[in-house]
């Protein structure tokens, strides 16, 4: 679990005020800690539930911010609760035999919207197609504009994840 935490934190990084998460953009994506969205639908529950006694409007206003313990149980609940089990479901039945280097990058792809179970990358992982997934998971909007977007940490992060599923592309 470290070890997915801190490749997450490497790329997300972890901010203790609410933040716009695309300031490129004309839509304002608030946002907390690593990666927290604080305008998805579940996020005041959530923090109600993470953090009870903390304030979410004066999080979400800006007033109020977060420690890093604080920031690491939000990132916590939503690794266990949302993007492992999101990650599982992605892998299919081989999830549990993957290398910890291949989960980490599957949850990563998860946690951003990378990838999701209706993907042609993830049908090619359950049908343990690997040889396909790499360049699959690469044809992404995202990725093929991150410099135009300006958005480049986008293009690393998808290059590593991409890097992983590589290691599972076996040759003979």
């Amino acid at each position: 679990m470290a070890a997915l935490e801190n490749k997450l934190i490497e790329y997300e990084g972890i901010r203790y005020t609410a933040y716009d998460a695309q300031p490129s953009n004309s839509y304002v994506d608030w946002t907390i800690c690593v990666g927290f969205n604080l305008k998805r639908s579940e996020a005041r529950s959530v923090f109600s539930t993470v953090l009870p006694g903390v304030s979410f409007d004066s999080v979400y206003a800006g007033h109020t911010s977060l420690s890093r313990a604080q920031c690491m149980s939000l990132f916590g609940h939503d690794l266990t609760k949302t993007y492992i089990p999101r990650a599982q479901t992605v892998a299919g039945s081989q999830f549990c035999g993957l290398p910890v280097n291949v989960k980490i990058a599957l949850v990563s792809a998860v946690y951003r919207g990378d990838l999701a179970y209706s993907h042609k990358t993830a049908q090619y992982m359950r049908a343990g197609n690997w040889c396909s997934v790499p360049a699959e998971y690469l044809n992404y909007y995202q990725y093929t504009h991150c410099h135009q977007l300006g958005i480049p940490g986008v293009c690393t992060r998808m290059k590593w994840n991409a890097d992983q599923f590589q290691t599972m592309c076996h040759h003979g």
